[in-house]
């Protein structure tokens, strides 16, 4: 095209010379674009490479020296600019690998104030490290922060759920249960009740499952109760599966549940599958019965080997009777055959 409007514009086309000046101007601005980012690229590099090398003679220096270190450390984190953001984050890191009696403080210190909120993540979680009785107060501290990014409350709950101590139990029953809470953060609580499984813990995550209304927080909750042993039974994943109200993530989800329990009616799921009208989930079905170790689970994928409609289906159903080590398996691969 600029060719045409080259010789266009040679034989004295007026708008074929100025639509190419504009091009001319456009090609222009595009290559001055694609030099200052190549150059912004380069800078980044620089700046990368230069903090890491001095994060490793920081790391050298507190392995050969850590009273002269620390010092070093502390000016390292209380340096916030945004060309130090990578350094202080390696600071944290190996701030967390020491012994020290500023540790704590330090960590914390980074926590309230430190301007990058991935560089405060960062030192939440290693707050979880600190071998010191104020570390949980502080942790539960960042909790009550009103002014802390999100992450780093996400990362402060985490660093909870790594501790047996009964207050910290509490805690992410508290933040599990409210409503006024991030879904990102409740889920993280909900992840971190998966850590301590009780009685107590089941209970309060299969009351939240009928109450919450996030679709992630119950995926989480769902999660955690299968990391609890026999805190779930067949019959209450059913109800799951088998309501159609329900999103297909979390019936889903419930169906990867019941295949990893194995607790649960073969003779139910054959009749959701029966009734199921989405392929989508027939699939999901059809894998959980596969887990399911019993006759009736068997007998389902030969009759669906045998007669479901949809060929994927069929195949998938063919593939698992291979693999299942079953008597019959040869006998209906061989009816199959010779159809």
């Amino acid at each position: 095209m600029i060719r045409l409007e080259v010789e266009l514009a040679r034989r004295g086309d007026a708008q074929a010379a100025e639509r190419l000046a504009r091009e001319a101007e456009r090609m222009a601005q595009h290559e001055m674009q694609e030099a200052q980012r190549e150059r912004e690229h380069a800078m980044q590099e620089a700046v990368s490479r230069e903090a890491e090398i001095k994060a490793m003679a920081l790391h050298a220096l507190m392995q050969s020296d850590p009273d002269k270190a620390m010092p070093v450390l502390t000016k390292v984190l209380q340096n916030r600019t945004p060309e130090t953001d990578e350094l202080r984050g390696q600071a944290v890191f190996i701030l967390g690998q020491v012994e020290s009696d500023q540790k704590l403080d330090l960590m914390m210190d980074v926590v309230r104030n430190d301007p990058n909120p991935e560089v405060r993540a960062h030192a939440a979680f290693w707050l979880s490290q600190v071998d010191d009785p104020r570390a949980i107060d502080a942790t539960i501290s960042i909790l009550d922060d009103p002014n802390l990014h999100e992450d780093v409350k996400g990362q402060a709950l985490f660093a909870l759920s790594q501790t047996d101590d009964p207050r910290a139990g509490q805690v992410l029953r508290d933040y599990a249960s409210r409503p006024d809470v991030d879904p990102e953060v409740r889920a993280m609580a909900v992840h971190g009740l998966a850590q301590h499984p009780s009685p107590e813990n089941a209970a309060l995550l299969k009351q939240l499952f009928g109450e919450v209304e996030d679709d992630e927080v119950r995926e989480q909750i769902l999660f955690a109760l299968t990391q609890m042993p026999g805190a779930v039974d067949g019959d209450w994943l059913l109800s799951i599966i088998s309501d159609e109200t329900e999103e297909d993530e979390v019936r889903e989800m419930a169906l990867f549940m019941a295949g990893q329990t194995g607790n649960v009616d073969a003779r139910v799921l054959s009749r959701m599958y029966d009734s199921a009208g989405d392929l989508g989930m027939k699939e999901h079905i059809l894998y959980t019965l596969t887990q399911v170790d019993s006759e009736a689970a068997f007998d389902k994928m030969l009759q669906i080997a045998r007669s479901e409609e949809d060929p994927d289906l069929r195949e998938q159903a063919i593939f698992w009777i291979g693999q299942s080590g079953d008597p019959r398996a040869q006998e209906v691969l061989l009816e199959i055959l010779e159809q």
